[in-house]
């Protein structure tokens, strides 16, 4: 740790360095401020003449009144605390989410929270410094409603969210315990690694998991069993230009991405509607790019997500074509395999390629020119003599 604190600004050439580096400042800070708060309390400053402590301290470490007193007030919360001492100089629990959850323990809800520090730490610590102070006022809104006797407040669930110009989302949502223990549960069924070389944030794994939960649901909704609840899909083309598919639109009328649009268009029920300028000439009839019988026996085949590494279900996967649909690729069972959610999207949006070898062997091809290969999991019948 001294190393970390006494060592140039060129010992740290790496994130991981600064990370650590940062974490050292933060303990060491830790320590400081729980001597002083000892030392404090044995009275020193008043042998020197001084009429309390913050001045003393000030003097002598060459603060201001203000920092003094900042100082002394984190000591002496570490030194009643000792579970969110422990955490920051674990580095679980950052300083910033220590000021946080110090200014929402008040005298009225000091008791409360010696109780409540051996759960709500814990929670407190993967959070970032936002989701923290949301955290903590909600405790601290149920704490003073705990020291004064009354009911606590009952928020009402809420989800918002709002649709950007290019298709993607951003919101806030609260939710009750009950629907919180659901959320986490799904979250930690729909949860996907790729082992050593997953280079995704937690944050990312998470959103993935949230979508692989909404994807779940919207095909399998209706029913049990192998999933065919498909999106709709309108290719809109000019009369002109009948080999070339123009934009891709939702049946809610939304402009999809390209990779989006081609992600979709592996398995959906898909409309045509061919145009002269303003005269709409054919709604052709909806058709399955993967018919159920097709579909079947990939999964039969496939077993699941042919990604490798990836445990996910049939249940939970799309029928990809390896020549992309758009591309004119075939709907044959040896141009499709099954994927899930997060690796459809790693083919589409991210530039992964795949092929299929004669014994069903999947090669896959990543950005940097890695290759990784899986071998069917599922059971293909066998034609008969």
């Amino acid at each position: 740790m001294n190393e970390l604190i006494t060592g140039g600004a060129d010992d740290i050439v790496s994130l991981a360095d600064l990370v650590a580096a940062h974490h050292a400042v933060e303990r060491h800070h830790i320590r400081v401020a729980y001597a002083a708060a000892r030392l404090a309390a044995q009275g020193e400053w008043a042998v020197e003449g001084w009429l309390s402590a913050a001045p003393w301290l000030a003097h002598h470490l060459g603060l201001t009144r203000l920092e003094a007193n900042r100082l002394l007030r984190e000591g002496r919360f570490l030194h009643r605390y000792d579970v969110a001492r422990e955490a920051v100089l674990a580095g679980t629990l950052s300083r910033a989410q220590l000021a946080v959850l110090r200014l929402a323990v008040t005298t009225d809800t000091a008791e409360v929270f010696l109780e409540h520090q051996q759960w709500l730490v814990p929670v407190l610590a993967p959070l970032d410094i936002v989701n923290t102070a949301r955290a903590v006022n909600e405790w601290r809104e149920r704490a003073e409603a705990v020291s004064s006797g009354a009911a606590p407040t009952v928020r009402d669930n809420e989800w918002a969210m709002s649709k950007l110009a290019d298709g993607s989302s951003v919101g806030r949502f609260a939710f009750d315990a009950a629907i919180t223990e659901a959320i986490e549960r799904a979250l930690q069924t729909a949860h996907t690694w790729d082992g050593p070389g997953d280079t995704r944030t937690p944050g990312t794994r998470q959103a993935d998991a949230v979508s692989n939960v909404f994807t779940f649901f919207n095909k399998n909704s209706d029913s049990n069993g192998t999933p065919r609840h498909r999106p709709h899909l309108d290719l809109h083309q000019e009369v002109s230009a009948l080999g070339e598919f123009g934009p891709v639109v939702t049946d809610a009328g939304r402009i999809l991405p390209a990779w989006a649009a081609d992600l979709n268009l592996c398995d959906c029920v898909v409309h045509r509607a061919i145009r002269a300028e303003s005269v709409l000439l054919d709604y052709g009839r909806a058709t399955r790019s993967v018919p159920n019988i097709l579909f079947k026996a990939l999964a039969a085949r496939d077993g699941g997500c042919r990604a490798p590494g990836c445990t996910r279900k049939k249940a939970w996967c799309d029928a990809h074509h390896i020549v992309w649909w758009r591309k004119h690729g075939d709907t044959k069972l040896d141009n499709l395999i099954l994927l899930c959610a997060h690796h459809h999207r790693l083919i589409h949006r991210d530039g992964w390629e795949v092929r299929l070898e004669a014994d069903g062997t999947a090669v896959f091809t990543l950005p940097d020119g890695r290759t990784l290969s899986s071998s069917p999991r599922g059971h293909p019948r066998q034609r008969a003599a």
